[in-house]
């Protein structure tokens, strides 16, 4: 009988592992409302862009002093580039109905939002002429044309119990 018990508990233990898998998929308003329906709290899920981005932003660097008796001008530009990697991970700020905001990095106002998209995931919010508010500034987004994406991880377990044993046999 331990044969058999050893055998199932083999059994059930390859099955979970070869069906066990964790991938990332879109988070969608179903997966969405599936959670709060479940009460686990958005917060605690780990996000994650679709594809990586940077966000520009030129910062005009124009001076004027008076040094020895002469006006110095100095004109020029200084460029903020921040990049942002495919899979980064990514902290839930703030939910609202149709919007989430994201910070992939600590500091104030360093949160991305994201809203529903017509195909139902949540992408990176831009205003018309491509551009976004962070760090306190607006910034152009690049891609351009791509949407960015909203991801999470999602883990399938598939559980399989196989309950095994030989019959005895029954006398009269």
């Amino acid at each position: 009988m331990l044969k058999y018990q050893t055998h199932i508990f083999a059994i059930t233990i390859a099955a979970i592992s070869l069906t066990s898998c964790s991938k990332k998929v879109y988070f969608t308003p179903e997966i969405k409302a599936s959670l709060e329906e479940n009460n686990i709290p958005l917060t605690s899920l780990q996000y994650y862009t679709d594809t990586k981005m940077s966000l520009r932003r030129n910062i005009s660097n124009n001076s004027a002093k008076v040094t020895k008796g002469e006006a110095v001008i100095k004109r020029g530009t200084d460029i903020n580039v921040v990049k942002l990697g495919k899979s980064t991970p990514g902290a839930l700020l703030e939910v609202k109905q149709n919007s989430l905001k994201v910070a992939f990095e600590e500091g104030e106002n360093k949160g991305l939002t994201f809203i529903q998209s017509g195909s139902g995931a949540y992408v990176l919010q831009r205003t018309p002429e491509n551009t976004v508010e962070y760090d306190g500034y607006s910034h152009s987004v690049n891609p351009e044309k791509q949407d960015v994406t909203l991801q999470i991880k999602r883990k399938v377990i598939k559980r399989i119990n196989i309950d095994k044993r030989k019959m005895k046999g029954k006398k009269v």
